[in-house]
């Protein structure tokens, strides 16, 4: 029952505080980095890959309830269900990792020293401050 609680609160709590953190977090720091007022496509896959984070961790959620259930119902199953259960609670954040890292990684940075003409075509900025 323990392990069974555990999933269900781990998957809970990163498919919504969670996410709505890690979501809010990366992409601003994207739309800001490039100067977007809304979201934009450069960052379209950031936000994908924060959108497919979300929703894996929902499909953890009805995984980690149901196998609650179902060990409450079968009592045989008790010792699948608990194992079951603590592995879902691992994939939750091995899924919540996994996901936002990939999201920071595939989010375009511009550079330094100012934005490459790649990415001022994108944005629709000059490369350098004061040229056109």
């Amino acid at each position: 029952m323990l392990a069974g609680t555990t999933a269900i609160t781990v998957t809970f709590v990163l498919g919504s505080i969670g996410w709505l953190f890690a979501s809010f977090g990366i992409g601003t720091s994207c739309d800001e980095a490039l100067e977007c007022s809304i979201s934009c496509a450069p960052c379209a896959v950031a936000h994908a890959w924060i959108l497919a984070g979300g929703i894996g961790q929902w499909v953890l959620f009805a995984a980690a309830v149901t196998t609650v259930v179902l060990g409450l119902r079968r009592p045989e199953l008790r010792r699948t269900t608990t194992v079951a259960a603590g592995a879902l609670a691992l994939l939750a954040v091995g899924w919540f990792v996994a996901s936002m890292a990939i999201a920071v990684q595939v989010q375009p940075r511009p550079s330094p020293q100012g934005s490459s003409p790649a990415m001022s075509a994108l944005t629709g900025r000059s490369p350098r401050p004061g040229k056109a």
